[in-house]
């Protein structure tokens, strides 16, 4: 119960292990991934305004809104908040770790699409289809693309609306267990 043998002859050489690898290797492979990202980064930042205007020529086309047409977004004056929207310049790093991109998703104008894109502009301060972003940490991921970026804060900004529902009315900030699923 509980005993055993193992029997085994002398080892031809004997192996130390420490910490796992070199600390000079671990940093060194570091070092190079860090590089690699900066280079990729830098590439990404330096081809978004050409990107932008290819995607700009293939984005779906919607017909003119209808004169009286209430259900047309388009056919009401933009709100007055939207005067002091900022317009970024594709590409820029803005003090952050990503750049700002042309991300227009071009929805159908309508009232439920303008109300998302109306909630996004006050939440970022940024003109609507400007998005920042950010490559992932991790070798192979997609890149994260937030709905803005403030650099006086150091700050990502993602603007979510129509989730309420997940939110603690009893407990501000926290989420519901629905919104943790």
């Amino acid at each position: 119960d509980g005993t055993g043998v193992l029997a085994a002859g002398s080892p031809g050489r004997v192996v130390l292990a420490n910490a796992g690898c070199d600390e000079a290797a671990k940093k060194a492979a570091a070092e190079a991934r860090a590089a690699e990202r900066a280079a990729h980064l830098e590439q990404k930042r330096l081809e978004e305004p050409e990107r932008a205007r290819k995607a700009a020529l293939d984005k779906k086309q919607y017909p003119e809104p209808q004169r009286n047409d209430t259900s047309d977004p388009r056919n009401y004056n933009p709100p007055s908040w939207a005067d002091d929207l900022a317009s970024r310049t594709l590409g820029d790093a803005d003090a952050g770790d990503g750049y700002w991109a042309s991300r227009d998703r071009n929805p159908a104008p309508n009232w439920k699409n303008e109300s998302w894109l109306r909630y996004q502009e006050q939440i970022t301060g940024t003109n609507r289809g400007q998005e920042y972003v950010v490559p992932h940490p991790s070798e192979g991921k997609p890149a994260v693309e937030y709905d803005g970026w403030d650099s006086s804060r150091q700050t990502y900004l993602e603007a979510k609306n129509g989730y309420d529902s997940y939110l603690s009315q009893s407990d501000p900030g926290t989420l519901t267990p629905s919104g943790k699923a």
